[in-house]
């Protein structure tokens, strides 16, 4: 018995090796998993919690073009930076295990980008606060910077119409 240990000790290192870093790596993945649904309801609460951000999604869901009045410009782009901040954490490839699921994000703020980027009442309502014309609000929605999140309302956008 000592012979056949003292033959295969460095299979059985790899292989004790192996088992170990693949322990490890679950226990990562699992550490990953939970610290990203601790983020996704940070980002809920935090949404829910300023009044600001609550106060637009409103005014968008009721397409209130009054309510707009009462909202600053820095207000819009507190708004613009939250979901710019969502959608800097959504997952783009099984790679970025670090990351938030698309489908998570999804089913919690489908309708914040959706107001912004694709209805075309709200859109307009809500940029126009900031861009003075409709060409102005195209223009600056299609500039790279909003990119992600345009490509994150499109499929907010077929969720959406899928209903």
């Amino acid at each position: 018995m000592k012979l056949f240990v003292a033959e295969y000790i460095e299979i059985i290192k790899l292989l004790f090796i192996g088992i170990a870093a693949i322990l490890a790596y679950f226990q990562y993945w699992s550490a990953n998993k939970f610290k990203r649904s601790q983020y996704l309801s940070e980002l809920w609460r935090k949404f829910y919690t300023t009044e600001k951000l609550t106060y637009i999604f409103q005014a968008l869901e009721r397409k209130d073009k009054e309510a707009f009045k009462n909202i600053s410009e820095s207000d819009i782009y507190l708004y613009l930076g939250y979901l710019e901040e969502i959608v800097l954490f959504i997952k783009t490839n099984p790679f970025q295990i670090h990351k938030i699921n698309q489908s998570e994000v999804l089913n919690l703020f489908q309708f914040h980008f959706y107001y912004i980027y694709y209805n075309e009442e709200t859109k307009k309502i809500f940029w126009s606060k900031i861009i003075d014309t409709e060409a102005g609000i195209e223009a600056e929605i299609n500039q790279f910077y909003w990119s992600k999140q345009r490509t994150f309302a499109q499929v907010c956008a077929k969720k959406i119409k899928s209903y």
